[in-house]
């Protein structure tokens, strides 16, 4: 494949020739589910996923983690400074929502 690189501006905010750098939505890839008897929603399965993050590393992270309260009122948090992971659930229901590398701060 040859590229020519005289239709490209060097002053755009662009990728490889034109493609935008902003990476297209994707779908989800998982499907809501119930692992070790705790709800998850599918964002937090493609995070778990994409980040290589078993499920005994959450239900670690929130068993012996350090709560904090979440960034909104529904939600808490829980930092597991063993694995550097911050695990992010919903109060009422307990659903994982997301997982984030690292220490979130509320």
């Amino acid at each position: 494949m040859v590229i020519s690189f005289e239709r490209c501006s060097r002053r755009t905010a662009r990728g490889r020739c034109g493609e935008a750098l902003v990476p297209k939505r994707r779908t989800a890839r998982n499907a809501p589910t119930t692992i070790r008897g705790r709800d998850s929603f599918v964002h937090a399965l493609d995070q778990l996923q994409s980040r290589g993050i078993m499920p005994s590393v959450v239900e670690d992270a929130i068993q012996n983690g350090d709560f904090m309260v979440g960034k909104t009122s529904v939600t808490s948090a829980f930092y597991s400074p063993v694995n550097d992971l911050t695990i992010i659930t919903n109060m009422g229901s307990g659903r994982v929502t997301t997982a984030v590398l690292g220490l979130v701060k509320p």
